[in-house]
């Protein structure tokens, strides 16, 4: 077991929006709610819809980089809105890149240090991800993309770049091995080192959460995560990242948001 401690897990603890309601809009109020239940950094959760937060609204952007700066919750990474990254069609590319870049600088107003991005290892997606890179050249924000069931086209995406404005963020729900049935490996024992391994350096982001029954983003300890061996192969690489919950309100936003903010604790009681 690695040197984790609750105090360790807890000053790197944060919770994705996307545990209100897509109808509830964010500000102040929610990011309180967050603070209440002992949690110090958020992922605003865009892929929600403009309903929760939309990256134009110049006065929510200023609202959550107020409330964040004054209560003490670290914005540190900003969910890409629902954009279509491997379209070929020149005018949705040019869509997409307009957006994205308009997103990542309000990203960077609210103070964060990463932005999420669903690009996948396609033409499209590379060329977009590219101009990115080159329209956002001195902004604090970097780039991660978010993998897909298999990890090793989100390698070969990302090494073609040779940047380290541009990483990977694991989302430990995404993976499967489709020759073991669509098996989610970290619901086993020893399979998380290897593909934490297999991105390494490139890590700079991750999303976690609990799986149960081929359904995941549950709140943590409802499923079949091996947490130990997770931590285990973090530390093993040095990761120095968020760890980002990206747990839905099964019940409600409160009984999610508990769950989350007692995680250090019950993790050390279970593998401490």
């Amino acid at each position: 077991m690695s040197k984790w401690t609750a105090e360790r897990i807890r000053e790197r603890l944060g919770t994705s929006t996307i545990v209100f309601p897509a109808t509830e809009r964010l500000g102040r109020e929610q990011i309180k709610r967050v603070k209440d239940a002992g949690i110090g950094r958020i992922e605003v959760g865009a892929f929600n819809g403009v309903a929760h937060y939309d990256h134009h609204d110049e006065a929510q952007v200023e609202e959550i980089a107020q409330a964040s700066r004054e209560l003490g919750v670290k914005v540190t990474s900003v969910h890409c809105p629902p954009l279509a990254y491997d379209a070929e069609y020149p005018d949705i590319m040019r869509e997409v890149l307009r957006e994205s870049v308009a997103a990542a600088r309000a990203a960077e107003r609210m103070g964060a240090d990463i932005f999420v991005c669903h690009f996948h290892n396609q033409p499209p997606a590379e060329i977009t991800c590219r101009e990115m890179l080159k329209q956002l050249e001195g902004c604090r924000v970097r780039i991660a993309t978010e993998n897909g069931i298999i990890l090793t086209p989100y390698v070969e995406f990302v090494d073609r770049f040779n940047t380290d404005r541009l990483g990977i963020v694991i989302d430990i729900g995404h993976t499967r091995r489709p020759l073991e049935g669509w098996l989610n490996p970290f619901t086993k024992p020893g399979r998380a080192k290897p593909i934490v391994e297999l991105v390494g350096k490139r890590l700079i982001h991750m999303h976690i959460h609990d799986y149960h029954n081929n359904e995941d983003h549950r709140p943590p300890f409802e499923g079949e995560i091996e947490w130990g061996d997770l931590f285990d192969a973090l530390d093993g690489i040095g990761y120095a990242g968020a760890l980002m919950f990206e747990s839905l309100p099964v019940i409600s936003a409160e009984d999610t948001l508990g769950k989350v903010g007692a995680f250090p604790e019950e993790f050390i009681r279970r593998w401490g």
